[in-house]
């Protein structure tokens, strides 16, 4: 791990450092504690840690929007590592999105008017005159007076809200370059309190039929039920021990078209005690990404390791990956989901296009092939065909959601290498 000399922005000492992917140096994300900030990113990204944090503060956002991504994954070493929070994952999404809103719109102000039938209250002539009158000695009557009243939990969501702006700030203000919250005044914050404080909030998004106020509200419920108000100076940790899972997604999400799981190549056991008649399933085989473009299937690995950063063919993947590709090859050819000679096999690893010895700087780089020594390599799908992306550039286009983005150039790049290869 390479970590660099802090860098002190008012009362924080911040400190960054390089993660090289290996045991016990894998961590991505941050740590704070005692107004200490460690922030530890992958070394593929072209971070400046000599800049400061308001120079860094979009790139560091860009890597903890993609930890986010771990809530969605099943598999227990893809959780996210959390504290300060409860026992729950710490809410930082909803954190920095109620430090934004309250930078564009300030404090929480309820707009909505509330329109009751025989209460006590400003009448609304306009809304009481509507209904049907009742006439009593030449008398008109109104039997339903409709009153305004103001929201009876304006008060209360109002100090939800400056409850969780304060707390937002105090623990990711700097990032906003807030460094302090005492500006915002707030009530004493007890177990009972946010008992009431998530009855409210849950009762008031049940109500609410605006799209904005509800997406505020289940920010601040997430807020509310993720934070424990009584811990003050303990450590706080966000983020993942395994990179390569959320490396994985990203690239899922960006050229995968297909669901994976329908091209899972499995296996059976046969007992001689049930006459080899009834199998019993063993594990299947789960590829990355399938990505399916003009009848041809392209099989996608995503593979989070350190070649593109060292330039050292160790880190390029082994056998059993590469066996691993011509497997689902074989499981597509055999069960013909797709002509065999329009199946094809990817590696992609990240790398910096700003940064590496290879002398490459396209968002999107082909590197070469792989293919065994124990096969022909008649089909296609038994070369692995291998792009180094720049992890910036992919995390930029996550984050922005721009799918489906660089497929005509693996395309383009496969067929021109395949040419190549024909004429050897």
């Amino acid at each position: 791990m390479l970590s660099k000399e802090s860098k002190i922005d008012n009362k924080f000492k911040i400190f960054y450092h390089s993660v090289t992917n290996k045991i016990n140096d894998s961590f991505v994300g941050l740590k704070i504690k005692n107004n200490k900030i460690d922030f530890y990113y992958p070394e593929t990204y072209n971070f400046d840690d000599k800049a400061s944090i308001e120079e860094n503060r979009k790139d560091i956002l860009e890597i903890l929007n993609t930890i986010s991504i771990a809530n969605s994954l099943s598999n227990p070493e893809a959780k996210i590592e959390s504290s300060y929070s409860n026992d729950n994952i710490l809410p930082l999404p909803s954190i920095l999105w109620i430090i934004k809103d309250y930078l564009v719109n300030g404090l929480y102000i309820n707009r909505e008017n509330v329109f009751e039938k025989n209460q006590k209250g400003k009448i609304d002539w306009k809304r009481t005159i509507n209904n049907q009158p009742m006439i009593s000695n030449r008398n008109v009557i109104y039997k339903d007076i409709v009153v305004l009243n103001k929201n009876k939990l304006d008060n209360i969501i109002v100090d939800i809200h400056k409850y969780c702006v304060k707390k937002s700030i105090d623990l990711f203000g700097w990032l906003f370059n807030i460094n302090n919250s005492f500006f915002i005044e707030t009530k004493p914050h007890t177990r009972e309190i946010k008992k009431l404080y998530k009855e409210i909030l849950k009762k008031e998004l049940h109500k609410t039929f605006n799209d904005f106020k509800k997406v505020r509200l289940t920010h601040l419920l997430n807020i509310i039920e993720g934070l424990d108000g009584e811990k003050n100076n303990e450590e706080i940790v966000y983020g993942v021990d395994k990179y390569s899972f959320i490396f994985e997604k990203m690239i899922n999400y960006i050229f995968g078209n297909k669901k994976a799981n329908n091209y899972n190549p499995s296996a059976n056991w046969f007992f001689e005690i049930e006459n080899f008649t009834k199998p019993y399933k063993s594990s299947e085989l789960r590829p990355d990404t399938i990505l399916e473009y003009e009848n041809y299937t392209y099989i996608i690995d995503s593979k989070f390791y350190r070649f593109g950063y060292t330039n050292d063919k160790s880190d390029l993947p082994k056998i059993s990956s590469i066996q691993k590709q011509i497997t689902y090859g074989d499981y597509i050819k055999n069960n013909k989901l797709i002509n065999s000679d329009k199946i094809r096999n990817i590696f992609i690893l990240p790398y910096n296009k700003q940064k590496n010895s290879l002398n490459l700087s396209n968002n999107l780089e082909y590197i070469g092939f792989a293919k065994s020594d124990y096969r022909a390599s008649k089909h296609k799908h038994e070369i692995i065909h291998t792009f180094l992306i720049d992890l910036k550039y992919l995390i930029n286009i996550w984050n922005n959601k721009k799918y489906h983005a660089n497929i005509k150039d693996l395309i383009i790049k496969i067929s021109n290498v395949e040419n190549q290869i024909n004429k050897l």
